[in-house]
């Protein structure tokens, strides 16, 4: 069994934590973190479900176009996720800047990169189960109709998108908020995810309550594509839903103690009384400057 996950979107997350929202005229105070020393972290959510589904033993092929200078792509490998398809250009990394609030979240990303994949039968040849994650663009058609030709199951996995109702799908795990958005969505295996109360599964007419695993919460970035790729991958496996969701609870709770997309996978350790954060042997800290007085008029 061979996973392909794909998506287009950030390569690095700036993490602040913000006390409030600042009006135009005010400097809001952010609380002592990576981000607010500068540090971009891994993201991407195809790259975060990618490692999850590592993570429980299924191999995975990663199609996620990357910059020739991106540093996370040699710990992909190392973990063992295949990017021998990945496409890598000499482009900029699209860098995205989370605010949390009291509110809620902001988020701004740099201009995504659009790309097509090429060589579809080098990139499907093996592959038995296809995860299309955000953010959707003519990329997920093309593969979502080439799987289809090929009777490749495919789920659907964070990312809302009108489009994808004109697609059936294997698996559909979102958020509450999304499946509001996104509506009716024809799919055999529903997953509603709710944060701190857990996860719904619906499947056949059943509904199965997955409880949330108690944590001290630092940052919730990444958790439900944790949840999202560990989930999927178990079930692929042969775990049933119970099994299979709680296993996805306790590594997406994991996901919160730490900052970041990939705190599930990674070691925390100092040098220099910086934060590094480390997979497997390497080490890896995106130090970048970053303006710590942020001004904006949108709600958290």
């Amino acid at each position: 069994m061979t996973i392909l996950v794909a998506g287009s979107a950030a390569h690095e997350d700036l993490i602040l934590d913000a006390d409030r929202q600042p009006s135009s005229s005010e400097v809001a105070t952010l609380a002592i973190n990576p981000g607010s020393k500068g540090i971009w972290l891994p993201g991407g959510a195809a790259r975060t479900i990618s490692l999850a589904a590592r993570m429980q033993g299924a191999d995975v092929r990663l199609w996620y176009p990357q910059p020739v200078t991106d540093r996370a792509i040699a710990l992909l490998e190392e973990m063992g996720v295949d990017i021998s398809q990945t496409p890598v250009q000499d482009i900029d990394a699209v860098r995205c800047l989370l605010v949390y609030g009291n509110e809620g979240r902001l988020a701004w990303s740099t201009r995504l990169l659009s790309v097509a994949p090429a060589y579809i039968e080098r990139l499907l040849e093996g592959v038995t189960h296809t995860v299309i994650s955000p953010v959707w663009g003519p990329w997920a058609d093309i593969l979502v109709e080439a799987c289809d030709k090929r009777d490749i199951p495919v789920s659907l996995i964070g990312d809302a998108s009108p489009q994808a109702r004109a697609y059936k799908w294997h698996t559909v795990i979102l958020d509450a908020e999304q499946f509001s958005a996104i509506g009716d969505i024809k799919c055999e295996t529903a997953v509603v995810t709710d944060g701190e109360r857990g996860a719904t599964v619906r499947r056949n007419g059943a509904l199965t309550k997955i409880e949330a695993v108690k944590v001290r919460v630092v940052d919730t970035t990444g958790a439900g594509d944790t949840f999202g790729g560990s989930f999927l991958a178990c079930r692929l496996l042969g775990q049933g839903i119970a099994d299979a969701g709680n296993i996805a609870a306790k590594i997406a709770a994991r996901a919160c103690e730490g900052w970041g997309s990939w705190a599930a996978f990674e070691k925390r350790s100092k040098l220099n009384c910086q934060t590094i954060f480390s997979i497997g042997l390497k080490a890896h800290c995106w130090q970048q400057p970053v303006v710590t007085r942020l001004v904006c008029q949108t709600r958290f």
